[in-house]
């Protein structure tokens, strides 16, 4: 298996059910996939993780379910109100980052146009 975090999170994905699917997996799978994975670092498990449980679809099943899940795909725990809160509230933060992002970019768009007008403006009538 490779080291590199996102590569480990793709062949983790294409092994174990839970992952393929964004579940919510139960609290200390870490500790389970560095003891069936001890050709991996545990940093890179650990970052890989880390990765996986920040994206939004994982945030957003874990605010939406009910269940944690292990590696196989199978419920093996309770998801508390606290964990479901901080899920929505990452949420919303990423949906927000998002928003800026987008509205920057338009705003760029707009800027670049309105540069290109200009310029076509001072072509035609600019001084010679």
């Amino acid at each position: 298996m490779s080291s590199n975090p996102r590569t480990v999170l793709k062949q983790f994905a294409d092994t174990y059910p839970a992952i393929k699917k964004s579940l919510p997996l139960v609290i200390g799978i870490d500790k389970q996939l560095v003891s069936l994975h001890p050709e991996l670092p545990p940093k890179v498990i650990k970052s890989a993780l880390f990765h996986y449980t920040k994206t939004a679809t994982y945030l957003r099943n874990v605010a939406r379910s009910a269940h944690r899940y292990g590696l196989d795909g199978v419920a093996a725990g309770e998801i508390s109100d606290e964990q479901r809160s901080f899920a929505q509230q990452q949420l919303k933060a990423i949906n927000e980052s998002r928003a800026k992002a987008k509205q920057a970019e338009e705003q760029l768009k707009i800027d670049a146009l309105k540069t290109k007008k200009l310029e076509e403006l001072v072509a035609k009538f600019g001084k010679n």
